[in-house]
C-alpha cells in the first residue's frame, strides 16, 4: 500500500513538474516575442489545454507576425477568432484581436486526488 501511495505521489509530482515547464515556456515565449513589435497583450486564459489571447496591435502584419511566432515556438497554430479595428470614430486606429489555440501541455486536468483527506 505504501509503495502505491508513493507512485501516486511521484505521477503528480511528474505532472506539476510538466505543468511548471509548460508555463515557464509560455512566459518566455510571450517576453521574447512581444516587446518590440507593437502588440500589447491584454487577456491571457488557459482552461482545458486551450489558450485564448486577446490583445491590440497597431498594425495587422505585426499581430500576425507575433502569431506566428508563438505558434512556432510552442508548435500549435494559433487561431484569429476576432480581429476589431478602434474606429475612425474614436481617434484610435488601432486594431483588438482575440486568438485560440490548443497546447496539450497546459491541459490542467482534473488536477491531483483528494481522495483520503479531510
Amino acid at each position: 500500500m505504501h509503495l502505491q501511495l508513493v507512485g501516486q505521489q511521484l505521477r503528480q509530482l511528474t505532472h506539476l513538474k510538466s505543468q511548471q515547464e509548460a508555463w515557464v515556456e509560455l512566459q518566455s515565449s510571450l517576453l521574447d516575442v512581444i516587446p518590440g513589435q507593437g502588440v500589447r497583450l491584454q487577456r491571457l486564459q488557459v482552461e482545458a489545454g486551450r489558450i485564448d489571447l486577446q490583445g491590440q496591435a497597431a498594425h495587422v502584419p505585426a499581430m500576425s507576425l507575433v502569431a506566428q511566432m508563438l505558434a512556432e515556438r510552442w508548435g500549435t497554430p494559433l487561431h484569429l477568432q476576432s480581429l476589431e479595428t478602434g474606429g475612425a470614430a474614436t481617434g484610435a486606429s488601432a486594431f483588438s484581436f482575440a486568438w485560440q489555440g490548443q497546447w496539450s501541455a497546459l491541459d490542467l486536468g482534473p488536477g491531483p486526488s483528494r481522495k483520503g483527506q479531510p
